[in-house]
C-alpha cells in the first residue's frame, strides 16, 4: 500500500500518474465492418505499449515522426519561502518497423508551456519554449509594522514583495541515442531573458527557427 512509500512519491510526487503509449500496425488488418460479422469475428489488434510514472496528472502531447513527448507542469522548491515553475518532459521513441514504443529520456526545464506548439523536435534535439512567472515572496528584510494600537508594534523577520519579473526562454535539449546508457535530456543551450514582464501568447517552430509572441497583461 501507499503507507510503504515516501510522501514525495505517493502524494502528488513521482507516482502521481502513469502515462502509457500504445501502438498498432493498421496495415496488418483488412478492412472490416459490421456486415462482416456473419462471416467472421472482428480482428483483434495486437497492441504494443510502453509507459512510465509521471509526476503530474496533466500533460500536453507533442508528436513527430520519431518521438512522442509528454510535458507536464510542476514546481521546484528553491527554499522554504519560494517555488519555481517547472515543466517535466517524458520522451518515447517511435519506430516504423512495428516494434513497441520505447521510453527514451526524461528531463526538466524552467517555466511552464503555453501548449504543445511550444515543443519541437529537430535533428535529434528538443526545443522547448516556456514562461517563468513573476515570483512573489518573503524578502529577507526585517521590518517593524505598526498596528492600530499606537502602543503596539509587530516585528516581522522579512518583507513580502516581488522577487523577480516574469520572463521567457527557449531551452534546447539533446535527445540521447537509443543505444546510449544515459536517459536524461541534457540541456545544451538556452536563450533566456526573453520578453521580461511578459508571457508567451503564441509560439511556432519551423526548421531551425522559432517565432514567439509575448504579451504583457495589465488587468
Amino acid at each position: 500500500g501507499n503507507d510503504a512509500l515516501p510522501d514525495t512519491l505517493s502524494s502528488g510526487g513521482a507516482l502521481n500518474s502513469y502515462l502509457q503509449v500504445s501502438s498498432f500496425d493498421m496495415n496488418m488488418y483488412p478492412q472490416w465492418n459490421a456486415a462482416d460479422a456473419e462471416k467472421s469475428a472482428a480482428p483483434v489488434m495486437a497492441m504494443k505499449t510502453a509507459g512510465s510514472f509521471f509526476p503530474t496528472s496533466h500533460s500536453d502531447i507533442y508528436a513527430s515522426k520519431d518521438f512522442i513527448v509528454a510535458s507536464g507542469r510542476g514546481y521546484v522548491r528553491r527554499d522554504s519561502r519560494s517555488w519555481e515553475d517547472s515543466t517535466y518532459l517524458l520522451t518515447f521513441g517511435l519506430s516504423s518497423d512495428g516494434s513497441a514504443p520505447s521510453g527514451r529520456a526524461i528531463g526538466r526545464v524552467p517555466g511552464y508551456l503555453l501548449n504543445q506548439f511550444s515543443v519541437d523536435e529537430f535533428d535529434g534535439y528538443l526545443r522547448v519554449a516556456t514562461t517563468s512567472q513573476a515570483q512573489w515572496g518573503c524578502i529577507d528584510q526585517p521590518m517593524i509594522e505598526p498596528t492600530d494600537d499606537v502602543d503596539v508594534l509587530i516585528e516581522r523577520p522579512c518583507k513580502w514583495g516581488q522577487l523577480k519579473e516574469s520572463t521567457s526562454q527557449v531551452t534546447v535539449l539533446k535527445i540521447p541515442e537509443g543505444g546510449e546508457m544515459s536517459r536524461e535530456l541534457k540541456s545544451v543551450g538556452v536563450a533566456d531573458g526573453l520578453g521580461e514582464t511578459e508571457v508567451i501568447f503564441s509560439c511556432r517552430f519551423f526548421n531551425d527557427k522559432a517565432y514567439m509572441v509575448t504579451f504583457r497583461r495589465t488587468d
